[in-house]
């Protein structure tokens, strides 16, 4: 007789970590959750708002895919389960995922961004920000209340002449993590998504709250923590589970939180969530918390549903029904925790000359008139459009120029980035400024000369890194076809093309011989 195994063969968890289950959890529940945990989980994705509306994203993907269905946590937001019947191409390699249309995101994870109260012109801290699906979620809901959408009429976030004047204000989302490597993936994620009213910085989380009290409108933690709650992606955590490693990433967790809400401005909020499952990463930090500011602070209602409340026991007296929680054998999620914190009073006095965080290896950086009117006339003279001063600021290394939002002037006698906004223009010593991939896939919709349409195929293919035969393409009026085939374009000769796919934007390519070259992320 074939032996069966038993839950603790399927799924080594460590004895100490399920007694501590047992505190918090009734005796079914915790069978529920070691069962649950360990199971993949749907596949779910975050619609790129500030790039397309979910509408038109609906439209592109209606042929390959089933349907994407809204997610029952966070109604309204752009978090959708997919059921794709088009498999021959894996997600990520997908043209909408490598161009930024949509990032891939677990729905938990995706839960604590809109929770945010964002505003125009308000400045955002995303204090732990890597790999950096959050902070693309607040870069394009800020995008979103900053124009009219694409499906009510207007062009998006990206640019609309119909604005009214009091959401002109600009807006950026500083994104900081500790890590090199991370950071790099970040900035990937941040330049895919054309997220480029954002900044990333490399600092000490402390150091926000101590150099910078009352600066931020709202500040996101999705602090570090021991991950218990993603089996479904790692079992590190359940097989090797201490409870003095808890105790003391507990103690970092509340030091963040501290420097979070320190470096909030008055009326601001503040959103904490883990990724973990035991209340002392939890509910015991917003205790902590609230006992050390006192009155300074407030915690309030998560707006979700379908969620479980936070756990209680006896040594609190912060009322856990405004907590959320998202558990695996509940809502086939991560196990995911959600607390908001409304600053009421300041906590620091400001100091009298404004300390001013800079990273060891910080660029220089040249935001002068001389470089909008020399960056926008080349713009304007290739692809006949013009930036909004209101919303788009121009600012320059001595080897590429970053397309961000007028909102960095206001912080940089304060805090010097690592990176800012995405590189459009890159600098050539002999050619002048010359386009980026990022150009088109930030812009491109606005280009009313020299600018393709592609097809899904030629978008996917191009996606891949492939060249555009010049029989795929039309002509394009302006450039001269026959001289490229016979090597004759000159350096005056046209030869930059954006690419666009149903109108929104996607890549650039440069003409050279009979093939349209690819240029896709360069």
């Amino acid at each position: 007789m074939k032996k069966t195994k038993n839950l603790q063969e399927t799924y080594p968890i460590h004895e100490r970590f399920q007694e501590e289950l047992k505190k918090h959890l009734p005796a079914d529940e915790v069978e529920q959750f070691l069962t649950a945990c360990r199971k993949p989980l749907n596949r779910s994705i975050t619609i790129n708002t500030g790039k397309i509306s979910i509408e038109a994203f609906k439209n592109i993907t209606s042929e390959r895919w089933r349907e994407l269905t809204e997610t029952k946590f966070t109604p309204g937001s752009a978090t959708f389960y997919i059921d794709r019947t088009d498999r021959d191409v894996a997600l990520g390699n997908t043209f909408l995922h490598k161009a930024g249309y949509m990032y891939i995101q677990e729905v938990a994870a995706a839960s604590s961004a809109p929770q945010l109260d964002l505003q125009p012109g308000d400045i955002v801290l995303d204090m732990a920000s890597a790999p950096g699906g959050k902070t693309s979620q607040l870069a394009s809901q800020l995008l979103n209340i900053s124009s009219t959408p694409l499906d009510k009429g207007g062009l998006g976030g990206i640019w609309n002449q119909q604005s009214t004047p009091e959401n002109k204000n600009p807006w950026l989302v500083i994104a900081n993590d500790v890590a090199g490597p991370r950071l790099k993936q970040l900035t990937h994620n941040l330049n895919r998504c054309a997220a480029r009213n954002t900044g990333v910085t490399k600092f000490n989380w402390f150091s926000f709250g101590k150099n910078l009290p009352n600066f931020f409108d709202h500040v996101l933690l999705d602090a570090p923590c021991s991950g218990e709650g993603t089996a479904f992606k790692s079992d590190f955590a359940l097989k090797h589970w201490k409870i003095e490693e808890i105790n003391k990433i507990a103690g970092t967790q509340f030091q963040l939180l501290v420097s979070a809400i320190k470096s909030t401005k008055p009326g601001g909020t503040i959103m904490y969530s883990t990724c973990t499952i035991n209340p002392y990463e939890n509910e015991h930090i917003i205790q902590k918390a609230k006992d050390f500011f006192q009155w300074d602070i407030e915690i309030e209602q998560i707006h979700t549903t379908n969620t479980r409340p936070g756990l209680e026991w006896s040594t609190t007296d912060i009322d856990t029904t405004k907590f959320a929680r998202l558990r695996p054998h509940d809502q086939g999620t991560g196990w995911f925790f959600l607390a908001k914190i409304r600053k009421i009073n300041a906590t620091d006095i400001p100091y009298t000359q404004p300390h001013k965080l800079s990273p060891k290896n910080q660029f220089t950086l040249t935001m002068s008139k001389k470089l909008q009117s020399e960056a926008n006339a080349r713009i304007s003279k290739h692809f006949w459009f013009v930036l909004d001063p209101d919303r788009h600021l121009l600012v320059a290394t001595k080897e590429k120029v970053y397309l961000t939002s007028p909102a960095f002037a206001k912080i940089q006698k304060h805090i010097n980035l690592e990176k800012v906004g995405i590189p459009v223009l890159k600098i050539d010593r002999m050619f002048g400024f010359r386009s980026t991939h990022y150009l088109g896939n930030i812009l491109g919709h606005l280009a009313t000369k020299y600018v393709i349409e592609l097809t899904d195929e030629q978008a996917q293919a191009y996606s891949e890194g492939n060249n555009l035969s010049l029989d795929e393409l039309p002509a394009i009026k302006g450039i001269d076809i026959q001289k490229a085939k016979d090597n004759k374009l000159g350096k005056n000769d046209q030869r930059d093309v954006l690419l666009t796919r149903r109108g929104r934007w996607f890549s650039r390519t440069k003409l050279v011989k009979w093939e349209w070259k690819n240029k896709f992320g360069k």
